[in-house]
């Protein structure tokens, strides 16, 4: 669901020829980047694909993440992002784990066990939820501080 958002975002400053402005090129950078470190830490890297499967579970948790995250570097606005942006963030993790929990409900299948209410319990799954925000909330106080220096230095003159 990320990468369709990042794809998405990207999709609409090509077609409207505008930007995302401050607070959603960030937040991409930290979702794709929570999405890499999850996979590769949690899911095992996707250890059990083979084939086409393993170069795309690369390209979606590896690829994406750094190229967001350079584009952001080099061309995403800095300046100005304050530090609440780090709670907005987290929007988009609560949705995303709200539909993976109705459709593990629904559906049987659970796509991240660490959120697997009926083999944790509540408390085991809410307590990984809980675990997870805070690692968002934490990853997005780190960009702030960083959009904050990066553009401190972009405005003093140091590029471009």
């Amino acid at each position: 669901m990320t990468n369709w958002l990042v794809t998405a975002s990207f999709l609409w400053m090509a077609a409207t020829g505008c930007g995302l402005g401050r607070l959603w090129p960030a937040g991409l950078v930290l979702w794709t980047a929570i999405l890499g470190l999850v996979f590769f830490t949690l899911l095992g890297g996707g250890a059990a694909t083979e084939g086409i499967g393993w170069w795309i579970a690369r390209g979606h948790h590896a690829v994406i993440p750094v190229a967001v995250a350079l584009w952001w570097l080099g061309f995403a606005p800095k300046t100005g992002l304050a530090w609440r942006a780090a709670l907005v963030w987290l929007g988009w993790p609560a949705l995303y784990v709200a539909i993976a929990m109705v459709w593990g409900f629904a559906s049987g299948f659970w796509p991240y066990g660490f959120i697997n209410a009926p083999e944790l319990g509540w408390a085991g799954s809410i307590r990984n939820i809980v675990v997870f925000f805070v690692a968002f909330w934490l990853g997005g106080l780190v960009l702030v501080a960083l959009a904050k220096g990066l553009g401190r230095w972009e405005r003093d003159g140091a590029v471009g």
